[in-house]
């Protein structure tokens, strides 16, 4: 067997094309492609314009089961691709998608008494070749061919070779056209559901990413509001703190300044009490020596005036002392409370610089890790649909090699069984010629001897018996002669039908 093919023809839709029907993969778009609905019986033939969905524009001739002792590959009927010494032609129009594949596959077969190389049988797409296939046995075998659908009404034809013409054809059966690819409409719809699908998730991503940004921005700022607060919080209690402490040392100034006062005072009017008493008791001693007493006095006085003097310059001095310290004391506590406060406010500061800084930071951590996902993702979808492409071709691979196995297989059946049937058929045919020709020799030899009596009685009677005799023989010949004829054409007949 010869099989030559074209790789893949694809015609152009025409502008009026019918949309897309979306026909299912696998579908099977051809009418009766095993030809049982010819109406042909057993062991014999006819011919017909159409057969199920076939049309030719000679006629279709299908054979029956056991015609020439041939089975069919499928059911009980096949063709054969030459009807009559025209240039024959079966043919389908079937609708299909724009762009979708399809896959062509036939059983076909040489007829068992045509000439070897006239079985040829053509394949055509919508008039253009697709492939070839030139059978050398009279056993069952399969080819494959793809076609690609316009979206109208495509033309699938068997077509005969023009030197082949000469009423012997090749056999064929079991024809199927199915679709096996999506559409240019189901891949752009397929491919459009894919894209719709990835921004979708693309939104997605983006808004969880948005979201997060916000809540992480939203909680940096409390963050940062909580520790400005709390930073509030611990200064404005130091400042209480303080002013309790400095009020408190300023009472316990105040209250020691008091009881030192006091002290002062009272030890004051003691001293001039005791002073007075002293004088009183010193003029009650001494009146009688008043004038001494009266010196006394003056120089007693005189010694009391320059000492509450000197007391009360120590006095003055003592809070004046005071005073001063107080005020340093004060002034060094504003200081101290002012660099506090810068110190404070220097903090709060770089604190909020650095709870900035941490949260564009993350902020930017975060998009870059958002961003990351999303390649991840997208590479990750990618490996996922390759290996998927990668899965479905190795499982179409071993879905078609088990096929080819299988038909192999049954080819290999089928074709012991056709040389098992052939070879019974053979010696039938033998037999019965056999057969045939002795009845033939003993008629003739029966013949003969008839006509020598009959010649030799003639002889022996009188000459005009061998007259009559020598015509009989040669209208006897005459006879023969014409139904040897008569039954030579009557076998070519047989054999050409």
């Amino acid at each position: 067997m010869t099989t030559t093919a074209a790789a893949t023809i694809t015609a152009t839709a025409p502008q009026t094309a019918v949309a897309d029907a979306n026909i299912a993969i696998g579908t099977q778009l051809l009418i009766d492609g095993s030809f049982e609905t010819s109406g042909v019986g057993a062991n014999t033939w006819t011919h017909t314009p159409t057969v199920g969905g076939w049309q030719s524009s000679t006629e279709i001739e299908t054979w029956g089961k056991g015609f020439y002792g041939l089975t069919a590959s499928n059911g009980n009927n096949f063709a054969e691709l030459d009807y009559d010494l025209r240039l024959s032609n079966i043919f389908q129009n079937v609708k299909t998608e724009a762009g979708a594949t399809y896959s062509f596959t036939f059983d076909f077969m040489k007829r068992p008494d045509s000439i070897p190389g006239s079985d040829t049988i053509n394949v055509y797409w919508n008039g253009k070749w697709v492939g070839t296939v030139d059978p050398t046995v009279s056993v069952w075998h399969g080819a494959t061919f793809s076609v690609i659908g316009t979206g109208g009404n495509d033309k699938i034809e068997f077509i005969e070779d023009a030197k082949d013409n000469d009423s012997y054809g090749g056999l064929i059966d079991n024809a199927s056209l199915k679709k096996i690819s999506l559409s240019i409409a189901e891949k752009a719809a397929a491919d459009k559901a894919a894209a719709d699908k990835a921004a979708a998730e693309k939104v997605a991503t983006d808004k969880d990413a948005d979201d997060k940004a916000a809540a992480d921005k939203a909680a940096a700022a409390k963050a940062v509001t909580d520790k400005a607060a709390a930073d509030k919080a611990v200064t404005d209690k130091a400042a209480a703190d303080k002013a309790a402490a400095d009020k408190a040392v300023a009472d316990k100034a105040a209250a020691e300044k008091a009881v030192a006062d006091k002290a002062a005072a009272d030890k004051a009017a003691a001293d001039k009490a005791a002073a007075e008493k002293a004088a009183v008791d010193k003029a009650a001693a001494d009146k009688a020596a008043a004038d001494k007493a009266a010196a006394d006095k003056a120089a007693a006085d005189k010694a009391a005036a320059e000492k509450a003097a000197v007391d009360k310059a120590a006095a003055d001095k003592a809070a004046a002392d005071k005073a001063a310290a107080d005020k340093a004391a004060a002034d060094k506590a504003a200081a101290d409370k002012a660099a506090a406060d810068k110190a404070a406010a220097d903090k709060a500061a770089a604190d909020k610089a650095a709870a900035d800084k941490a949260a564009a930071d993350k902020a930017a951590a975060d998009k870059a890790a958002a961003d990351k996902a999303a390649a991840d993702k997208a590479a990750a979808d990618k490996a996922a649909a390759d290996k998927a492409a990668a899965d479905k071709a190795a499982a179409d691979k071993a879905a078609a090699d088990k096929a080819a196995a299988d038909k192999a297989a049954a080819d290999k059946a089928a074709a012991d069984k056709a040389a098992a049937d052939k070879a019974a058929a053979d010696k039938a045919v033998a037999d019965k010629a056999a057969a045939d020709k002795a009845a033939a020799d003993k008629a003739a030899a029966d013949k003969a001897a008839a006509d020598k009596a009959a010649a030799d009685k003639a002889a022996a009677d009188q000459a005009a018996a061998d007259k009559a005799a020598a015509d009989k023989a040669a209208a006897d010949k005459a006879a023969a002669d014409q139904a040897a004829a008569d039954k030579a054409a009557a076998d070519k007949a047989a054999a050409d039908k």
